[in-house]
């Protein structure tokens, strides 16, 4: 499930920047495991949701975003639901910048790049720090 933040995102104020990501997995029909994560957008590049593909264990959530007369980019940010250890880590993340001048920057990222990261704390805020 992913949620929308009705108010404009102010950097000033942490309310505006919430929208979280839900993902719930039936367990036997018994019940779900809820796990959530706000920190994948909005974030502070002001990235906006795009779609989501969800395909057997994995899902990826695409963002975007725009400034006007420089680039677009584009982010797939691919997880992996691991059912014999009930969790979701960060399986991937890949990155499309179109520059204005037509250049296009593209970054891709693996578990060789940042180690096991669990979808609870995946932060798109500092993902860039681990990817080289």
């Amino acid at each position: 499930i992913v949620f929308a933040n009705q108010k404009d995102i102010n950097p000033q104020d942490p309310e505006t920047k919430v929208a979280p990501i839900v993902v719930l997995i039936n367990k036997n029909n018994t019940g779900y495991k809820v796990f959530s994560n706000e920190n994948i957008y909005p974030n502070s590049f002001a990235d906006a949701f795009k779609n989501l593909v969800i395909k057997n264990s994995f899902f990826t959530i695409e963002l975007n975003n725009e400034v006007p007369d420089q680039y677009t980019s584009d982010k797939y940010i691919t997880f992996k639901y691991n059912a014999k250890d009930d969790t979701i880590f960060l399986l991937k993340y890949g990155e499309n910048i179109n520059w204005n001048d037509t250049k296009t920057t593209t970054k891709i990222c693996t578990s060789k790049d940042f180690g096991e990261i669990s979808f609870e704390r995946y932060n798109s805020d500092n993902i860039r720090n681990f990817c080289k």
